[in-house]
């Protein structure tokens, strides 16, 4: 949503690129916190998705680069080098 709202706004981006400010945006592989979580229900971490792998990973990053201009990527909990390595490899410019 963020990225999004930063995207519509056009003076904000305006003043961003003046300013040579970069949008980064980076995610966590964990599951769905439950809206009504408190901290003292907590007994163990919060689980790992099981269906966000590297490929899956980079469908996010593609849009946030390619839609919103983000030019920083990176990931949080439960994203690993392999997914940072996948990312790297996926947005490399192509070799002539």
């Amino acid at each position: 949503k963020a990225l999004r709202a930063v995207h519509k706004d056009s003076a904000l981006r305006d003043q961003l690129s003046e300013r040579h400010i970069l949008i980064g945006a980076y995610a966590n592989g964990l599951t769905a916190v439950d809206p009504t979580w408190t901290l003292s229900d907590s007994e163990a971490p919060q689980a790992h998705r099981h269906d966000l792998g590297p490929e899956q990973y980079y469908q996010f990053v593609h849009q946030w680069v390619h839609d919103f201009g983000v030019r920083i990527v990176g990931g949080c909990c439960a994203i690993s080098p392999m997914h940072i390595a996948y990312i790297k490899q996926k947005l490399q410019p192509k070799k002539l």
